[in-house]
């Protein structure tokens, strides 16, 4: 877990097993508090705020809304409410102005009351369960709904220097440290991690001499040593081998 400037500044990081509201504090803890925050919405990271900086300007990356929305319904939605949905959803991450963002909101609010009724059928299974038959496109309408009610949207109409987006994060800080693991497949996963830490510490705000560099540590949660004991306790495929896992291909909206 990471945290950076829009300049591409790491400004601390921590190893965690999951992304949980303590390991979120963990991670901004000591940090002073910035003016304004961009987060990529994930669990625990909105609590973690409202306790450690409540005054925060917060916006949420619209880039990641698009996707989640994206992951639910496909690219390709097959029924009506879910292309009208997919349309909104692309829409977000292009308003400019608050007026825009006022009419795109009214938007989403019709669609919520045309479709709401529609969105309430269940389905009842041959085990005898009974669901929502539309469970995904639920899941993608809570992904712009949430956004909207919690007021983490259009936090950067309101002040032109809070980006929409992480892609500075993803693109300057994380595609790189992807490309580092690419390098070093090889090595056991203990030095990888230790490869991220330096990494890391090389572009902080300050420089560090090769004595700091390699003092630089950080802990670790417990990890398998090998891919073979990855597959073992965490069902995730190795990076060599045969192994598979279960596909399933996903339900369109």
């Amino acid at each position: 877990m990471i945290a950076s400037t829009p300049s591409g500044i790491v400004v601390n990081w921590v190893w965690a097993r999951a992304e949980t509201r303590a390991s979120w504090q963990d991670l901004i803890e000591g940090l002073p508090a910035p003016e304004y925050v961009v987060i990529d919405g994930a669990g625990g990271m909105r609590s973690a705020l409202s306790t450690m900086w409540p005054s925060t300007k917060v916006q949420r990356c619209l880039f990641h809304v698009h996707a989640s929305v994206r992951r639910h319904l496909t690219s390709r939605p097959r029924l009506p409410a879910g292309r009208e949905l997919f349309a909104l959803s692309t829409a977000v991450g292009r308003l400019n102005t608050p007026e825009q963002a006022r009419a795109w909101t009214l938007e989403l609010q019709d669609w919520n009351q045309r479709w709401g009724r529609f969105l309430q059928e269940r389905t009842r299974y041959p085990d005898g369960t009974v669901g929502f038959t539309h469970e995904r496109l639920r899941r993608a309408r809570h992904a712009l709904n949430s956004v909207v009610g919690n007021g983490t949207a259009f936090t950067y109409l309101a002040d032109r220097r809070v980006p929409r987006t992480t892609s500075w994060h993803e693109g300057g800080i994380n595609a790189q440290l992807r490309a580092l693991l690419r390098l070093h497949r090889g090595m056991p996963l203990a030095h990888r991690m230790r490869a991220l830490d330096w990494w890391l510490a090389l572009h902080g705000p300050a420089p560090l001499n090769l004595k700091e560099l390699l003092m630089t540590s950080r802990p670790v949660p417990d990890v398998p040593e090998t891919d073979a004991q990855m597959w073992e306790a965490t069902g995730r495929p190795m990076t060599y081998g045969t192994g598979w896992q279960r596909y399933e291909p996903a339900e369109e909206g």
